[in-house]
């Protein structure tokens, strides 16, 4: 016989409480409250008073205790080898339906050990027992896990426009008809963090480090230089023209950067903007990404070269093994767009979703209606814009933003060798650059009819500007023009000059060595 001494604390607490209830209720009721009248006023119905009263009749404070208390509380009937079995065959990436495991396999297991097998709600219960974070590992893979950590919470009202802005590549989601070829465009743009406004964007047919640069260039001459840049993790966001090299001739480090010990610097350090870049292969690293699926979705209004998101979205007429009356397997060419008139199809998508309802911006500032060009246009500062505007030449900007070479040149008398060409120009021999090494960028656009890169600017290791040279042209072995002579006459008298210039300055003495003035004949061994 079960003692009130043998009850646990909990049951003992229970009996008692309900002893107390039931005291109150006979008071209740002797005072000459009616029973539905004493039950409202203790907040228990009838058949639970009547109860509680036949079981403390019966076997006293004992009979009061809570009978729930006595059950298996949550322990599994299902013995160690069962739940051994039930692991090793639902913690794997297959994912197999449980009801499957248990009908088809679990079953058999049980008989093979002469074990009671349990119900397939036993068997899904035991299931559900183990640890989230253990299924999402075992059945998802450690990407699906590592996505599901725990993260930074952002608060984008912290930022103000332009303080933060995102840059990525997106594969549009259509064919075109270029060169004879149907090609699906890329779209490398920049975004506003505070606002998600769409700053710039560059039609390609490959990102790349140029595009970048370009479609940087158009948001900083727009709205000017961002504080912070949180990129994508490629190679192409990580070069050396946007973030300088080190002494070691690499692509330096964000520390480099920041701690100015860069031996070449990139855009990133010259404008000061710090490159943040995110998590590799993790899409909630990058808020620009969600942007893509609305992009992707103006692609959808196109009436012909669609292609669909993934293998599941393609319109019918694309889908392998599917034939649709009136609709040809292959793509026609005449009906899709031609490669220049993607840019104005891109703007109208961008300008459409700078001017559309987002989502997002409603959370954050919770409101409703709001778009990327109505929150950026409420918050930016164009007054410090103008400002800085003055403050910065145009044409500086746009040379800055040319492509850099990873290493420096030396300068000769001849000028700069580059890509088995000469480029020189009269201040390299005036500012006595020679011998020294400088940095070297160029448009990559801009090029002759043989394809050749026509100018190329230069730096100091400080990232000074030192002069535009052009193309030194190369001349026929033996049927040098006058114009030639004249041209390296020009140079030969420059160094002269030059040379006499510093020697005297530096020493002090006049020199003696006659550098007197030279002619010239086509058989001027000196001329190659």
């Amino acid at each position: 016989m079960t003692l009130f001494s043998d009850l646990t604390d909990r049951e003992r607490d229970v009996a008692i409480k309900r002893a107390d209830i039931l005291d109150q209720y006979q008071g209740l009721r002797d005072s000459g409250y009616k029973v539905a009248e004493a039950c409202a006023e203790v907040g228990y119905s009838n058949p639970t008073i009547s109860r509680w009263s036949r079981a403390l009749e019966n076997k006293g404070m004992v009979g009061l205790a809570d009978k729930k208390s006595k059950r298996r509380s949550g322990k599994s009937i299902m013995t160690d080898d069962q739940k051994n079995f039930l692991y090793r065959t639902t913690l794997t990436q297959h994912q197999p339906k449980l009801m499957t495991i248990h009908r088809e396999e679990y079953l058999q297991f049980c008989a093979s050990l002469s074990q009671k097998p349990v119900s397939y709600s036993t068997f899904l219960k035991e299931f559900n027992n183990i640890p989230e974070s253990v299924k999402i590992m075992y059945r998802k893979g450690s990407k699906a896990f590592a996505d599901s950590n725990p993260f930074h919470i952002r608060d984008w009202n912290l930022v103000k426009p332009m303080d933060v802005i995102f840059s990525d590549h997106v594969q549009l989601n259509f064919f075109v008809y270029h060169a004879g070829k149907k090609v699906r465009p890329w779209v490398t743009w920049w975004m506003d963090g505070h606002s998600r406004k769409a700053l710039s964007w560059m039609v390609t047919l490959k990102p790349n480090q140029d595009t970048i640069r370009v479609s940087l260039l158009h948001a900083i001459k727009a709205y000017g230089t961002p504080n912070q840049a949180y990129l994508d993790n490629g190679k192409d966001y990580k070069s050396k023209s946007l973030q300088g090299v080190n002494a070691d001739g690499k692509v330096a480090s964000k520390l480099e950067i920041m701690e100015d010990e860069t031996m070449i610097k990139g855009i990133f350090p010259i404008l000061h903007i710090e490159p943040i870049f995110a998590t590799p292969y993790n899409a909630k690293a990058k808020p620009i990404e969600p942007a893509h699926n609305y992009i992707h979705n103006q692609a959808r209004l196109l009436k012909y070269g669609y292609t669909g998101a993934n293998v599941y979205d393609k319109p019918e007429y694309m889908q392998t093994g599917v034939k649709v009356k009136g609709q040809k397997k292959k793509l026609d060419p005449g009906r899709l767009l031609t490669w220049e008139e993607v840019p104005d199809v891109v703007d109208i998508m961008f300008e459409t979703y700078n001017q559309h309802d987002h989502s997002g911006l409603n959370a954050q500032f919770k409101s409703k209606d709001l778009t990327p060009e109505a929150v950026f246009e409420q918050s930016f500062d164009y007054e410090l814009f103008e400002t800085w505007k003055q403050m910065v030449e145009e044409q500086d900007l746009t040379m800055l933003m040319m492509r850099v070479e990873g290493k420096t040149y030396k300068v000769h008398s001849n000028g700069v060798h580059f890509r088995k060409n000469y480029y020189y120009h009269d201040l390299l021999l005036i500012n006595q650059m020679e011998g020294k090494r400088v940095v070297l960028r160029f448009d990559p656009a801009d090029k002759n009819a043989s394809g050749e890169i026509s100018k190329i600017y230069l730096y100091d290791a400080k990232g000074t500007f030192i002069c535009g040279a052009p193309l030194r042209g190369k001349n026929h072995p033996t049927e040098a023009t006058g114009e030639d002579y004249a041209m390296v006459a020009s140079s030969k008298k420059i160094r002269r000059e030059v040379t006499r210039e510093h020697y005297q300055r530096i020493t002090g003495i006049v020199p003696q060595i006659p550098l007197e003035e030279m002619s010239f004949s086509k058989n001027d061994e000196s001329v190659n």
